[in-house]
């Protein structure tokens, strides 16, 4: 090691020998640089292992296992119940936009002429179709 005649080796002045290279990293396998790391799975996968994992619920006085998707449904529906006539049919709208069923299919379909269908639920499928009942 050859000293410098204008290089003073001491406190926070390493021998010119012992200094990193340029461009070299002084911890080259250390802590990454934040927001440089990638996700361990893209969003949706690790969502739809999330909600395929099973959950113990309480259902009618009985302890059933059912995943945390059908539980989620369970509960979305459930709190709709109560819900005003509107804010059903806004629900059912997303749900069809969401691909969540086909409401073409739905509204196909024959109804009995039995008289099953409430107020409230005629005025949904008008809603629905357009001002159409079926």
């Amino acid at each position: 090691m050859t000293k410098s005649k204008n290089y003073e080796v001491g406190y926070a002045k390493p021998p010119k020998a012992g200094q990193w290279k340029k461009g070299q990293s002084g911890n080259p396998s250390g802590k990454k640089k934040a927001g440089t790391e990638a996700l361990s799975k893209p969003f949706l996968e690790c969502m739809a292992a999330q909600l395929s994992e099973t959950v113990e619920i309480i259902s009618q006085g009985k302890k059933t296992q059912i995943t945390l998707g059908d539980a989620l449904c369970k509960k979305l529906l459930h709190d709709l119940m109560p819900a005003p006539v509107r804010d059903k049919i806004k629900a059912i709208e997303i749900f069809a936009k969401l691909g969540v069923f086909n409401l073409q299919a739905v509204l196909a379909v024959d109804l009995p002429e039995e008289d099953w269908l409430t107020e409230e639920d005629r005025r949904i499928l008008m809603a629905i179709t357009g001002g159409e009942e079926n």
